[in-house]
């Protein structure tokens, strides 16, 4: 590997503190950009870059209070946590908020509809299983499940 000229390595080196991009820095001194990136990485690895891009429009906190809103039940929807956000004047997407939730691990679900089990329902349910504990399979086979259901032929009565 060729040694480089102190001078010019001093050079780069405050260039890269004034928070001049590596390229930048190439097109200014005649050195390639791996040479400078490997500069960087020796005499500054704690240098720390801006990161590219547009800045997120949701800061530290903000991300946590829609997180608090979603976990504790405040906001039961992303809807309603997108609503929170646009009444405290954050002009955001519905879908920034639905992919932030989504980054932060909480996951969209319906909610699923199951009846609603009473104890006296769970005390027949078990009474019931318990009378069955013996049956075998051949036993089962014999038996014929049936649904009660209402069909009306001739006109429908809304139900």
């Amino acid at each position: 590997m060729k040694s480089i000229n102190p001078e010019i390595q001093r050079a780069i080196l405050s260039l890269l503190e004034d928070g001049c991009s590596i390229k930048k820095v190439a097109e200014k001194v005649p050195v390639s950009v791996s040479t400078i990136s490997r500069l960087w990485t020796k005499y500054m690895p704690d240098l720390v870059w801006k990161s590219p891009g547009r800045r997120p429009i949701l800061s530290g906190p903000e991300k946590k209070v829609m997180k608090r809103q979603a976990l504790c039940g405040a906001s039961r929807t992303i809807a309603d946590v997108y609503r929170c956000l646009k009444r405290k004047g954050k002009d955001i997407s519905y879908w920034t908020v639905r992919n932030h939730l989504k980054n932060i691990g909480l996951e969209t679900e319906r909610k699923v509809k199951k009846p609603f089990l009473s104890k006296v329902h769970k005390r027949a349910r078990y009474k019931c299983a318990m009378t069955h504990q013996g049956r075998t399979a051949e036993d089962w086979k014999r038996v014929i499940f049936s649904e009660e259901t209402k069909i009306n032929v001739c006109i429908s009565d809304g139900i």
